[in-house]
């Protein structure tokens, strides 16, 4: 922890190469800051006590507790998508969409259940604090 009084600590850390973008909200959805592996952030943030909304990788993570002089570790998993075909990853229901690509990708994701979607198919999976879920051609879909 930082020695500044009156803050507490976001931390990610995730494993090297692991892509990620973490934005963050007041609870009042106003906007305050992003943090990326893309711009070489660090994996942590201090920020002010309060209730926040953060989006890892644009899926919302709601009402994350700051308490002063205290560290959240934020819960998540990861999903290397090792394809290189256009494949597209949504919620579970396919009711939110959240990302796309044309090429392989490894990056964190908070904890729950998605619907990837690749040569005109439904891959549901489930992430789980600090697991890897891994797709390939041809079709390979492993825990690590």
């Amino acid at each position: 922890m930082s020695n500044q009084t009156g803050i507490g600590r976001v931390t990610l850390g995730f494993p090297k190469g692991v892509d990620w973008s973490l934005d963050i909200y007041t609870a009042d959805n106003n906007y305050v800051t992003n943090r990326s592996s893309y711009s070489n952030h660090a994996g942590f943030w201090d920020i002010s006590p309060g209730n926040y909304h953060l989006k890892l990788n644009a899926v919302p993570v709601e009402n994350v507790s700051i308490e002063t002089g205290k560290e959240i570790i934020l819960k998540a998993g990861f999903v290397h998508i090792n394809i290189h075909e256009h494949w597209e990853l949504y919620d579970a229901e396919k009711k939110n969409y959240y990302t796309s690509d044309n090429k392989p990708k490894k990056f964190a994701l908070p904890l729950g259940s998605y619907n990837l979607i690749f040569e005109g198919k439904e891959h549901k999976f489930i992430i789980k604090n600090r697991l890897t879920i891994k797709f390939e051609k041809p079709l390979l879909f492993v825990e690590q």
